[in-house]
C-alpha cells in the first residue's frame, strides 16, 4: 500500500534552546541644546551626559538658552534617560562658526566630536551606556540642522523630531 503523504507546512517549535533576548530601550531621548549660564561640571560642552532624572538637574541649567525650556519639557511629559549635548552659543563677528554649525558640528583635530556628532559615541561612554533612540535640537532645528539630525539619526538607528524653523 503506498503511505500517505503530507501536504503543507510544517512547523517544528523547539523549546530546547535558550534565545537570547535583547531588549532595545527605545526612549532614551538625545538633545543638543545651547546654554551659556549652565554648570559647566554638570553640563560640560560637546560632551554626551546622560541623566536618568531630568528633574534633579533643572536647576544647574541656567536660564539662556534652549537647555532649560527643553529639559523642563520633556520632565512635564514624562521620566526617561535623556542625553545632553551642550553646544556654546554662536558668537557675532566675521570668521564665526553660526549657530548651526555649532549644533552640527563634526570631529575635531583631536578626533573628538563635537555638537551632535556627539550623540554618536555615548553609547561607548562608560558613563552613559545608551545609544539615544530619540533625536532633537528644539529651537535650533534649522533646515541644516534638521538634515544633519538625520544623518546622525540613520547611523544610530534613531528618530528625529523637528520642527524645522527657517
Amino acid at each position: 500500500m503506498s503511505e500517505q503523504r503530507f501536504h503543507g507546512a510544517r512547523i517544528r517549535e523547539n523549546t530546547d534552546l535558550v534565545t537570547a533576548i535583547n531588549d532595545i530601550d527605545s526612549s532614551v531621548i538625545g538633545i543638543v541644546a545651547v546654554a551659556d549660564d549652565a554648570d559647566a561640571g554638570t553640563f560640560p560642552l560637546n560632551k554626551p551626559v546622560l541623566f536618568n532624572r531630568v528633574n534633579d538637574v533643572l536647576g544647574k541649567t541656567g536660564k539662556t538658552g534652549t537647555l532649560y525650556k527643553s529639559l523642563k519639557a520633556i520632565a512635564d511629559q514624562v521620566s526617561t534617560k535623556v542625553i545632553v549635548v551642550r553646544v556654546p552659543a554662536a558668537k557675532e563677528g566675521d570668521g564665526e562658526k553660526t549657530q548651526s554649525q555649532l549644533v552640527i558640528g563634526g570631529t575635531e583635530a583631536d578626533g573628538s566630536y563635537t555638537g551632535m556628532y556627539a550623540l554618536l559615541v555615548a553609547e561607548q561612554d562608560e558613563h552613559i551606556g545608551y545609544r539615544p533612540r530619540i533625536l532633537a535640537a528644539p529651537d535650533l532645528d534649522t533646515k541644516e540642522v534638521t538634515s544633519s539630525l538625520c544623518v546622525i539619526a540613520e547611523k544610530l538607528r534613531a528618530f528625529v523630531y523637528a520642527g524645522c524653523n527657517g
